[in-house]
């Protein structure tokens, strides 16, 4: 089998290609973008220490909930949030069940606080996660269905 040489050309053109790309990765590298402390206001950082301490608190009263509780339900963890003051009007909770009946391959809850919302998930190994989020523009904090809470 016989090749074809191209020439010098297409070699270059490669060449050139490939010191562009890289001249394009370290140029990307040489600008650091500014860090949350140099543009954050006092006030902002007084809002992120006020949502910290309230997803500690939150965080609290949900792996006491699940410790009392192993198997804990919906109910269990809104008791357990009610019972430390978390008004239940502000509180949401997705289904313990799928709509065939089915139990939820999760948990999810949140409540609304003055700073956002605190945002709990309950996984059926018993492992508890959380974060802290903004209030949706629906004045919720889950996205999806929730269910009525008594």
């Amino acid at each position: 089998m016989t090749g074809t040489r191209l020439g010098p050309l297409p070699g270059a053109l490669i060449a050139a290609a490939a010191l562009i790309a890289m001249s394009g990765c370290a140029g990307a590298a040489t600008h650091p973008s500014p860090s949350r402390s140099a543009s954050a206001s006092p006030s902002d950082s007084s809002a992120d220490r006020g949502a910290a301490v309230e997803l500690a608190r939150f965080d609290a009263v949900n792996r006491a909930t699940i410790a009392a509780h192993p198997a804990a339900t919906g109910d269990d963890l809104i008791a357990g949030l009610t019972s430390a003051g978390y008004p239940i009007a502000a509180l949401e909770m997705t289904p313990d069940a799928t709509s065939i009946g089915l139990a939820a391959p999760s948990l999810q809850f949140a409540a609304r606080t003055d700073t956002g919302c605190l945002i709990g998930q309950l996984l059926p190994d018993g492992k508890y996660l959380s974060s802290a989020a903004p209030l949706r523009s629906t004045g919720t904090c889950l996205i999806g269905a929730t269910r009525a809470l008594r």
